[in-house]
């Protein structure tokens, strides 16, 4: 959806009928980066670490959580500044923008649920 969203305002951009990319735009490329790198930088630490206890959990929850909640401001800070933004773009971002902050919120309920001592842990 950033892709699709960077395609649109380029296009626009390059053809001369906008004069500025949003920084909407920017704020919702690293919301998508921040779960791309997150999960790079997970899927290469060792398992014995990720087991490893950090604030009551374990350390790939904690970092996991982290991730969620660095994407979750990127996400609200994009949709706050879609408000005075007019142009190509804006419906692609603020769908994708909710839409995601959706998916966080559902993500971040599951950590939650998954923590020792609640329903849906182990």
């Amino acid at each position: 959806m950033s892709l699709l969203a960077w395609v649109i305002v380029l296009y626009k951009y390059w053809k001369g009928h906008c004069k500025i990319i949003p920084l909407a735009l920017y704020m919702f490329t690293v919301a998508v980066c921040v779960d791309l790198v997150g999960s790079h930088v997970l899927s290469g630490v060792p398992y014995d670490i990720r087991n490893r206890v950090v604030l009551g959990t374990s350390l790939q929850s904690a970092a996991e959580t982290a991730y969620l909640v660095v994407s979750f401001i990127f996400l609200i800070l994009s949709l706050v500044c879609l408000r005075g933004y007019r142009g190509p773009g804006r419906r692609i971002l603020q769908i994708g923008s909710v839409v995601l902050v959706v998916i966080k919120c559902l993500g971040f309920i599951v950590i939650v649920l998954t923590l020792p001592g609640m329903p849906l842990c182990c």
